[in-house]
Parts: structure tokens; C-alpha cells; sequence
């Protein structure tokens, strides 16, 4: 919860990039209060990966509460609490926590003034069944304080109850998926927390290689296992307080779980390569490991990661926007600028740069003379159309917008930056960013408003979209016919008695590409990055 505090609710970005969150916080103080009932009284119930792991393995029943209705319900149990006031009253001292549990109250009260419950006296106890009518219109309305209630009971259910609920909302919005590639994450060394008990990076690993095997119909699920720098260079100078090699979890999600690749949170404080003891690090990271070398050490762990993905032909994929930073700046290191001389030195490399498509996060690499993010990528990729660079949209929440002018302002870019660098979209990935998509009003029919996006307002033929929601990921994660990732799957389907035909197929479809023509695109559509 620690992301959410310091990263999600950010505190810590000049005004300007804290504008416009890639997360689409609306707002910050309703959703604190919210956390701070998860933190009080609800975070308790969220599953570890133990429990999951002993669940799946079949060592016992699966809790009730680590299901949707189950942690609907917790969240019901614990909002009815605060409507009748048993967490923070007038009668006593409110200290920093409880008013935050006190606001979380008045917000909860005036949703059931909304709804018409216009009897309840605010001062007066209030029963156990009005309570929980009142929870029951805050949960289910559309406002921020609903849309943040129905967001955190995701972060109380298990792993693959989760891919369940993505697979029913992509059925709902009307689409069938082949494949869902979920991707771990690791920040804590950077945020100075661990892991909840029960939940290693190993134990992770493991469950989502659990998920995979006892899914035995479409869509598959493999993951992309969490890889930090950082975590590696404590492990290697602190071996026996930090005992768990997280090269080697990799190492085992390949070979054992069933993973595609690798998973990279660049905001946190590292980039690509290059980083220098010079550009700042956490605090307490300085005083556990120093300063000296720490650069370095870095650069090392990533070359490290770098040479397994290119011996396993794994894929990479790193968090791409100046957004969710750890510290004043460390967001910037996202530079896909630092991508480039890494993909140079490691020929071969499929990289990811992920959360494209806003075309305003100014690179400050000094060989690019302050271009912006895409349009180093496309020139990359302008010069070497069959390299594995790629881009994805994951989270494009401007898709979304209700500003007709606003969405055509980004289609018109997305598409002149596709009509000229890429003709055939060949380096473009749709992804939904499922959990943190459910902040948004819009995440049950994300995909369908993204497809649309695609064909009505970028106006890209069937081949191009084709290409962005299914064919490019096969060519970018190595899942074509002959490819070595594909063989590495194939032989963990063997080994765990799954059908092979459940990992989709993928092909190169024939289409003629589109002629070159340059175009008039605006230089920063109205809430970009740049524009602000």
C-alpha cells in the first residue's frame, strides 16, 4: 500500500506531472480516505500468495473472502462500521488516521442523502440495516468515492480470481481473449518496505505458474515475472539478510512457471543503463548500501537480466511514462532514450517501452535534443522496422475522454506518427493495465472504447488494429511458430499434461502497407504532459 500512498497519490512530482496521473486519480483526498479504511480495517483480509499457493495446490478450501462476493462483502462489513460510527465519533480526540475515517463517514452519509435516505440524523445512532444501505448506495454508485470503494476490493482477491473477473468484463464488452499476460511487480526495496509475509517474489512466481497450468481453455495465462536492480544489488552485497536472488526467481519463472518474460518499474529509480551515483537515490537505500558504485551496480544487475532474456529469447517490459515516480524526478528515468543503448549493445533484445501514446513526456538524454518519448522510439524503429522495439497503449486513459476535440487531438497523432514511422502498426500492443484500469469510470468497456478509438478515430484499417490487439504481441513476446519462447512453453505444457493447443497461434498477415505521406499533427493535444 505503500505504491498507493507515495506513488499513486503522489506527493512527490512537481504540480504540472502531478496534473494528469496515468491512473486518473480524480481525487486525491477521497481516495486517502478510502485507503486509509483498506489500511485500518481491510487489508488484513487480502490473500497471500501462500494462502493462494495452498489453495490451488488443493491443501485446503478456497477463503471466502478472496473471491468477488467475499471481499464485496468485507468492504460492506467494514463501510457499515464507519456509517455507524464505531471507528470515529465527535465524542472523543480524532487523531490523523481517524479523520481521515471521520471524512470516509460525511462522504458516505451524503451518498445516502443523494440516494434519498434524507432521514438519517447524522448525530443520532443510526440502526444496523439503514448502515448498511447506506454502504450499499456508496459502493454501488459511479461517483470517485464508489469507482475507489469497487477499485480497492480488487486488492482483496486471489490472483485468479482476478483473471476470472478480466475474462468476464472482456466477454461482457464483447471480446474473446486468447491470451492474458499478467505482470508482477517489485518496488518495495525502493519504497524501504518487503513483501507481506507469504507473498516472496518466489511465492509469487509460483502462483501465477499455478494459474497457468490449471487454466485448460482459452485464454492462456502467462506472466511476466517482477525483475529490480536494486533488490539484486542487495542481495549481492547483503547475501545473508537478503537471501532470495531475484535473478534466480527469474531463472525458475522461465523454467518451471511457465513466464514469457520480465517485468522492469524503471520510475522507481533506475534506467535502462547509465545510471550514475550521481543522480539520487532513496535515503534509505544510502544508508543500507552507500553511495559509492551504486550506479554501477545497477548497470550490472540489468546487463545481467539483460544477457538471460537474450539466452531464453524472453521479452522485455518497462513502464514508459513519466508518471508513478518513487522520488522528486526518478520518473524521468524512464527515457527510452537509455533503451536505445541498451538495445544496441544487446542485439537481439525484445524490448517493450509500455504507456505510450500521450505524446508529451520530453526525453532529457543528451544525444536527443529534448524530443519526445514516441518520437524516439519511431525513429528507431523508422531505421530498423524488423528490430523488436516496441510500444505499447496500455492505459490510455485520453481513449477515454468525454472532449470529442480532446480523443481527436490524440487519435490525429497516434495515427500521423503511425502513417509515417510505422505503415503497417507492426510495433504497437494494446494492453488494459487490468488492475489499475478498474480507477477509471470507464474500465468494464476499456477495450471496447480503446478498439473503437482505433478504428473510428484513428481511422486504421482492419489489418492495422489486427495487428495492434493480437499479431504484434506474438512477434513481440516470441510465440510464433519456430520461436524459443514458444518451444520453452510448449515444453512446460508437456511436463504439466496441458494441451497444446491452448497457446494461441500467431502469423504474419498479408496486407498491403499503407503509403508513407507526412501529415499535420498538433505539436500537444490540451492535457498532455507537454501541454500543461
Amino acid at each position: 500500500m505503500t505504491f498507493i500512498t507515495k506513488v499513486v497519490i503522489p506527493e512527490n512530482e512537481p504540480a504540472q506531472l502531478r496534473a494528469r496521473s496515468a491512473y486518473g486519480v480524480e481525487d486525491p483526498t477521497v481516495l486517502e480516505s478510502v485507503l486509509e479504511l483498506f489500511k485500518d480495517s481491510l487489508l488484513t483480509w487480502t490473500p497471500s500468495a501462500a494462502n493462494e499457493i495452498d489453495y490451488l495446490r488443493g491443501r485446503v478450501r478456497q477463503v471466502s473472502s478472496g473471491t468477488e462476493p467475499g471481499a464485496r462483502s468485507r468492504m460492506l462489513d467494514a463501510l457499515t462500521d464507519v456509517v455507524r460510527g464505531r471507528q470515529a465519533g465527535p465524542d472523543r480526540a480524532l487523531t490523523p488516521r481517524n479523520a481521515k475515517i471521520d471524512r470516509l463517514r460525511g462522504l458516505l452519509l451524503d451518498a445516502g442523502g443523494r440516494a434519498g435516505m434524507r432521514s438519517l440524523n447524522r448525530s443520532a445512532p443510526i440502526s444496523e440495516d439503514n448502515a448498511r444501505q447506506v454502504a450499499l448506495v456508496a459502493y454501488e454508485n459511479q461517483s470517485s468515492l464508489g469507482i475507489y470503494l469497487r477499485w480497492f476490493t480488487l486488492f482483496m482477491q486471489y490472483r485468479h480470481e482476478l483473471a476470472r473477473q478480466l475474462i468476464r468484463h472482456l466477454a461482457n464488452d464483447g471480446k474473446t481473449p486468447v491470451l492474458l499476460v499478467p505482470l508482477m511487480i517489485d518496488y518495495s526495496k525502493w519504497l524501504g518496505e518487503e513483501p507481506a509475509k507469504g507473498s516472496s517474489l518466489r511465492q509469487q512466481a509460483e502462483v501465477f505458474g499455478l494459474i497457468s497450468q490449471q487454466q485448460r481453455k482459452a485464454p492462456a495465462i502467462h506472466g511476466m515475472v517482477a525483475y529490480d536492480p536494486l533488490r539484486a544489488v542487495y542481495h549481492e552485497r547483503r547475501p545473508v539478510k537478503e537471501p532470495e536472488d531475484p535473478l534466480g526467481v527469474v531463472r525458475e519463472a522461465f523454467g518451471t512457471h511457465g513466464f514469457l518474460g520480465v517485468k522492469l518499474y524503471p520510475p522507481m529509480g533506475f534506467r535502462a543503463t547509465s545510471n550514475t551515483d550521481g543522480q539520487g537515490y532513496p535515503d534509505h537505500v544510502v544508508r543500507d548500501l552507500g553511495a559509492a558504485g551504486l550506479g554501477k551496480s545497477l548497470d550490472d544487475a540489468l546487463d545481467r537480466l539483460y544477457d538471460l532474456c537474450l539466452e531464453a529469447d524472453a521479452p522485455v517490459i518497462a513502464h514508459g511514462a513519466i508518471t508513478q515516480g518513487a522520488g522528486l524526478g526518478y520518473a524521468k528515468r524512464t527515457d527510452p532514450a537509455y533503451w536505445l543503448r541498451v538495445i544496441e549493445r544487446k542485439k537481439g533484445l525484445r524490448v517493450c517501452i509500455a504507456h505510450q501514446g500521450r505524446f508529451g513526456y520530453l526525453s532529457e538524454a543528451p544525444e536527443t535534443n529534448r524530443q519526445i518519448y514516441e518520437d524516439i522510439i519511431s525513429g528507431y524503429i523508422k531505421a530498423n522496422p524488423d528490430s523488436h522495439l516496441y510500444m505499447d497503449i496500455s492505459y490510455l486513459s485520453e481513449a477515454l475522454s468525454s472532449s470529442v476535440a480532446e480523443r481527436q487531438c490524440y487519435a490525429d497523432r497516434l495515427s500521423g506518427w503511425v502513417r509515417e514511422y510505422d505503415p503497417k502498426a507492426d510495433h504497437i500492443l494494446f494492453g488494459t493495465d487490468w488492475v489499475m484500469v478498474g480507477i477509471e469510470k470507464t474500465s468494464d468497456v476499456y477495450t471496447r472504447y480503446i478498439v473503437e478509438f482505433l478504428q473510428k478515430d484513428c481511422h486504421f484499417s482492419r489489418g492495422q488494429v489486427n495487428r495492434i490487439l493480437r499479431q504484434n504481441a506474438g512477434r513481440y513476446l516470441g510465440l510464433r511458430d519456430g520461436d524459443k519462447t514458444r518451444d520453452r512453453l510448449l515444453g512446460f505444457y508437456d511436463a504439466n499434461h496441458m494441451p497444446a493447443s491452448l497457446l494461441p497461434r500467431f502469423w504474419e498477415e498479408e496486407e498491403p502497407a499503407p503509403a508513407v505521406t507526412r501529415s499535420s499533427v498538433p505539436a500537444a493535444c490540451p492535457s498532455s504532459p507537454a501541454a500543461s
